[in-house]
């Protein structure tokens, strides 16, 4: 266990191993006052540590928490902060804090830079459960230039552009509060550049608030006249909450794709399905999940699906929104920022 951001952890993939370490939960009180046990991504055997989110402050077993049936349960009148309820649930539109409209009626909580952040813990344990969900295929195999390039040691351009999931929106590094953690684009590509002798180029272009509309307009000049040898394309969530249809939506995925060509004929791509957002704030969940089997018919020699999509589902079987959300609403915090990584990292392996 560490009290500092060490990449090597956060790049481990969540299906492989027995230690589970800095998995993010938040502490929410119900609407009595009380704390229910907190579910884990494993039925954990042993906690090795409970830290603050920003891994300064360490817990003591015992006095500010337990493990009792795989969960944590934090105790009463111990160190660990909790969020009462009345400060996550509002019944109107609060004037002093960030909200929605929820659909469990009236407001619910919304904070951008470290708001989630600042409010979570992590905690580190061993468990022996097998990982019961999809594991992300390797699919370097669509991807031969861009291994080539890298197993030859020539020199890589990557160019990430999509929308604020891939600014690294609400990771700890992004919004300079500790442990630092670097963005998933960040963690993927200083992982390849451990990996591998070839130098690596990183251009992001990604901007929040956009969606496939915005993309395509902005292909030429954002994307296609940097002319990547790898462009990762991150685009999907806004568009769920527009409700753009499928067919729409790919059409422009595709012509953003097209776009890239034109400049550089030999570019392959990555494409991400967008994790999921939020199910009970208003609004914001629509139509992301037809984009996955839309993206994969794209799939081929020159292009392979980062499906990120069925992993967060999954993990959303075992854990809560709140307790891996950078912003309670359409955002990674440092947990699901590191799945992106993980999903991305084993899509370009053979």
């Amino acid at each position: 266990m560490s009290d500092r951001y060490e990449r090597s952890t956060y790049i481990s993939y969540y299906w492989q191993g027995s230690v589970t370490e800095n998995e993010s939960v938040f502490p929410l009180e119900s609407r009595d006052g009380q704390l229910q046990d907190i579910p884990l991504m494993y039925p954990a055997e042993e906690i090795l540590e409970v830290r603050s989110s920003d891994l300064s402050t360490l817990y003591t077993e015992g006095k500010d928490y337990v493990l009792q049936d795989g969960r944590l349960r934090i105790l009463p009148g111990g160190s660990i902060p909790t969020v009462p309820y009345g400060s996550y649930f509002f019944e109107k539109k609060p004037e002093d804090v960030g909200s929605f409209p929820c659909r469990l009626g009236g407001h619910i909580f919304f904070a951008e830079k470290d708001g989630m952040h600042c409010r979570q813990i992590a905690i580190s344990y061993r468990h022996s459960a097998p990982w019961s969900g999809p594991i992300p295929a390797a699919k370097g195999n669509l991807l031969p230039k861009t291994l080539a390039k890298l197993t030859g040691g020539e020199a890589l351009k990557v160019l990430v552009y999509g929308d604020s999931i891939c600014t690294g929106a609400n990771s700890s590094m992004r919004v300079e509060a500790a442990p630092y953690a670097e963005t998933w684009f960040d963690m993927l590509v200083g992982t390849l550049r451990e990996s591998y002798s070839a130098p690596i180029e990183l251009v992001n272009t990604a901007v929040g608030g956009t969606a496939t509309p915005w993309g395509l307009e902005n292909a030429k000049e954002l994307a296609a006249d940097h002319r990547p040898d790898l462009a990762i394309i991150g685009f999907g969530m806004n568009d769920g909450s527009g409700r753009t249809p499928a067919e729409k939506y790919i059409q422009r995925i595709a012509g953003i794709m097209d776009c890239i060509r034109q400049q550089n004929p030999e570019v392959e791509f990555i494409l991400i399905s967008t994790m999921m957002p939020h199910a009970i704030v208003h609004r914001f969940l629509g139509n992301q999940e037809e984009y996955l089997p839309e993206l994969l018919k794209l799939e081929g020699e020159g292009c392979a699906v980062a499906n990120v999509t069925e992993m967060h589902k999954y993990l959303l079987s075992r854990k809560r929104y709140y307790d891996m959300s950078g912003n309670n609403v359409n955002h990674p915090n440092d947990f699901l920022a590191r799945l992106y990584a993980q999903v991305l990292r084993r899509t370009m392996e053979k």
